[in-house]
Formats: C-alpha cells, sequence, structure tokens
C-alpha cells in the first residue's frame, strides 16, 4: 500500500490548501482550494496531474479556486458535501 503525501500549500494571509499525493504516482487531490495560483504552481512544480478537489463547505475560501483549476485540469472531479452548491461537483453518490 502506498502511504499519501500530505502537504500544506499557503494560501492568503492565514490559511492552507491541502494537497494529497503518494510518491512516484502522478496523480493528486486539493482540499479547499480557495485560491488557484498556489495550487497549479506547486502542482507544476512537482510534475502533479489534479484529479480531485475535495470541498469540505460552500466558502469562497474552500471554493474559490475550483473554476481556474477545472480549466487547467479538466478530468478533475470536484467533490463536494450533498445538499451544497458547490460550482463543477460531482452529482450525488459519487
Amino acid at each position: 500500500m502506498t502511504t499519501p503525501d500530505i502537504s500544506a500549500i499557503p494560501g492568503f494571509t492565514d490559511n492552507y490548501f491541502w494537497l494529497i499525493s503518494a510518491s512516484g504516482r502522478p496523480w493528486a487531490a486539493v482540499v479547499d482550494p480557495g485560491d488557484a495560483a498556489p495550487v497549479q504552481d506547486y502542482l507544476h512544480q512537482a510534475g502533479l496531474q489534479l484529479e480531485a478537489i475535495l470541498i469540505t463547505h460552500k466558502h469562497g475560501d474552500h471554493t474559490g479556486g475550483i473554476r481556474a483549476l477545472k480549466t487547467a485540469w479538466p478530468q478533475a472531479v470536484v467533490y463536494g458535501p450533498l445538499g451544497e452548491s458547490i460550482p463543477g461537483s460531482a452529482p450525488a453518490g459519487r
């Protein structure tokens, strides 16, 4: 089994976006990307492809980067809580 690598990407002045990846694997997931730019920079520098965006709730400081990340990585699936309007999120049950 591969152990996940969890990296903190600083965002705004007081926040972090969490990136989950695995050594030797080209894919990654990001949690609550309120700003796409630092996430994109990290992914490019690490040579990773974004496959999933995990959203804990609908506030802008957690969802603000979704559109830009989906533009750069259209295959990335957005997962968020049921009953909340999350831009680009997967249908219920996924």
